[in-house]
């Protein structure tokens, strides 16, 4: 068993919308352009439901993820559409029980798993399935990253 997750911080980076620490969520209908940083981030959350979503940015934006997820568990993202220069969806350390169908996604990074394991910490991330999702322009599919383990 992974060690415990340190207490949650304030967020520091702008964001179109943050919801945090929230529980039975839904975030349905929406259109989301332009965010300076990311989108739609869910920050220790418990059952979240996001659909019938866009989401866009110009192809050069940096660090605009569509989706991103930390420390969030049973999470369902479907019928909903992602491009933004950055990850369509991201998935942190703590994420686990998500589950990502009828997605459109592109341009952009794709579907990120990480990067995990940042100065040698633990990470743990669990139970993601990935269904039906359309990839068009996009850097990779699905991807895991992670960071090398330096030797001292």
């Amino acid at each position: 068993m992974p060690p415990p997750r340190p207490p949650p911080r304030p967020c520091s980076a702008v964001m179109a919308v943050r919801v945090f620490q929230g529980a039975s969520v839904t975030v349905a209908g929406i259109t989301i352009r332009n965010s300076p940083r990311f989108h739609l981030t869910f920050d220790t959350c418990r059952a979240v439901e996001v659909h019938d979503v866009t989401v866009s940015s110009p192809g050069d934006s940096p660090n605009t993820d569509g989706i991103h997820l930390a420390g969030s568990i049973g999470v369902s993202i479907h019928h909903s559409t992602i491009a933004c220069s950055d990850d369509c969806i991201s998935i942190q350390d703590g994420c686990s029980d998500v589950f990502i169908r009828s997605v459109h996604c592109g341009p952009g990074h794709g579907i990120s798993i990480g990067g995990l394991g940042k100065g040698g910490a633990s990470a743990a991330v669990s139970d993601i399935t990935v269904q039906d999702v359309t990839l068009k322009q996009t850097m990779t599919g699905v991807r895991i990253k992670t960071w090398q383990r330096v030797k001292a």
